[in-house]
């Protein structure tokens, strides 16, 4: 049962960061698409 909430916690964690990431991503990619216009 320990072992299952860590695992858990963890998903959590890196659910948040890879949303975290991924929106720096994309803002990143509209600023280059939108030099490029």
């Amino acid at each position: 049962m320990e072992t299952r909430l860590y695992s858990l916690r963890l998903n959590i964690w890196l659910y948040m960061i890879a949303s975290v990431v991924g929106v720096i991503l994309v803002h990143i990619a509209l600023d280059n698409i939108s030099k490029f216009l």
